[in-house]
């Protein structure tokens, strides 16, 4: 039998985690509204890692971009390389970062997404990774 717990409130789902009762967090809109704040403040404080969201980089040659990153990262010490969906780099265990960086379907652009222990690491992340990915655009 799996434990769902269906609160908006942070203290409830800390607790019952605490307790190694829950499998999972479900929770109605309607809750959240009653809450009277906002989702994100919500989440805020269960997020573990510093996410970058997806970061868009104009490119034309998209896989000459994927393979000058596979070949800087392919020796990396403590990094895999995973190409299952794009290019996904691993170096959690030793660097306290993934990434993975896809390529668009329709546009001329490569997608990153970065998850890193702190925000520290995260800069340092996009900094080894970003180079030679293109030009950073808002899309």
């Amino acid at each position: 039998m799996k434990f769902f717990i269906d609160t908006a409130e942070v203290k409830e789902i800390k607790e019952a985690a605490a307790m190694g009762l829950v499998d999972g967090v479900t929770t109605n809109p309607s809750l959240v509204a009653k809450s009277g704040r906002k989702l994100s403040s919500l989440l805020s404080p269960l997020q573990r890692y510093k996410q970058s969201g997806e970061i868009n980089f104009n490119i034309e040659d998209k896989d000459g971009a994927l393979n000058a990153l596979k070949e800087r990262f392919e020796d990396r010490p403590g990094c895999t390389i995973d190409e299952l969906d794009g290019v996904t780099i691993d170096c959690f265990e030793k660097d306290g970062w993934w990434a993975n960086i896809r390529k668009s379907n329709t546009e001329p652009l490569l997608r990153l997404n970065c998850e890193a222990k702190d925000a520290k690491t995260m800069e340092k992340a996009l900094a080894l990774i970003t180079p030679g990915l293109g030009v950073r655009v808002d899309h």
